[in-house]
């Protein structure tokens, strides 16, 4: 998701980038297509789940292939990009504050010099798919 460049369009009709704009740059659709049509496959693949299948194995027992059914790896790397994302706004905050307090509080520039190290550690983790799954 944040690997494209959101874009909107300013008064003389030409494009800026911004983070909540509604444009994307064409080269992207392709790439947003297959990922929304992923989504949607897996997802009516979850419409479609039979209740039945996990009364194979005894009662919360199901069996293997009926959990195989329930993994969902297009929406799961979808919703650890959006976790990225939001990792990386609050890696933001803590940078613009790094620097704002240098000169005037030691203690609240290292305070926020480990938060932005945290962020940015989390949102690696995020890309990486490890969720805490």
């Amino acid at each position: 998701m944040s690997e494209f460049k959101r874009l909107e369009m300013d008064h003389k009709g030409l494009p800026f980038v911004d983070d909540n704009g509604v444009y994307v740059l064409y080269e992207n659709y392709a790439e947003l297509k297959a990922q929304r049509d992923a989504l949607a496959a897996e997802n009516g693949l979850l419409l479609n789940f039979d209740l039945d299948d996990f009364r194979e194995g005894g009662p919360y027992q199901p069996a293997d292939q009926a959990l195989d059914k329930l993994k969902t790896p297009a929406t799961d790397a979808y919703l650890n990009s959006v976790r990225a994302e939001g990792a990386d706004k609050v890696a933001e905050y803590h940078f613009v504050r790094i620097d704002a307090l240098k000169d005037v509080s030691r203690q609240g520039h290292l305070f926020h010099k480990a938060a932005y190290s945290d962020a940015v550690n989390v949102a690696n983790l995020f890309r990486a798919g490890k969720d805490g799954e």
